[in-house]
């Protein structure tokens, strides 16, 4: 199956359902391992679904303590690149009970399917989350 901007839209929706629900499951499932998560400082090699799993559950319990209790998906750009890869270009709102933007974030995600599976997250380059995430956590 041909990697499609549908198909990636799916995905999308889905990733942003397990996000907004703190389902490490859900989003770790997402992976292909190993994957790599860039941000400008530093790339963190995902070596398996066990080790990523417990950084997940990291990354929510600070979303949590930041008072994030849904996220939107704010824009998704998606360029099919091959029938196997494509880069998904997101926008991020983590939102408060009240619907306001406690953090607001962009990222990159390459996308691909390997021996015919379906679409996984191969790598993502994070544009300014850890900033952002530092200047709100003080």
């Amino acid at each position: 199956m041909d990697a499609t901007a549908v198909e990636v839209e799916a995905f999308f929706a889905a990733y942003k359902q397990a996000f907004a629900a703190c389902d490490t499951a859900g989003i770790c499932s997402r992976f292909a391992y190993p994957a790599a998560i860039a941000d400008g400082r530093t790339t963190t090699i995902l070596p398996d679904y066990a080790a990523f799993c417990s950084d997940v559950e990291g990354f929510f319990k600070t979303y949590r303590e930041m008072g994030m209790v849904d996220v939107a998906l704010r824009s998704l750009q998606v360029t099919v690149k091959s029938p196997a890869y494509a880069i998904a270009d997101v926008s991020w709102a983590l939102l408060d009970a009240k619907g306001g933007d406690v953090l607001v974030f962009d990222a990159s995600y390459i996308l691909g399917r390997h021996g015919g599976e379906e679409l996984k997250i191969i790598a993502i380059l994070s544009h300014n989350e850890r900033e952002r995430a530092e200047g709100r956590l003080g």
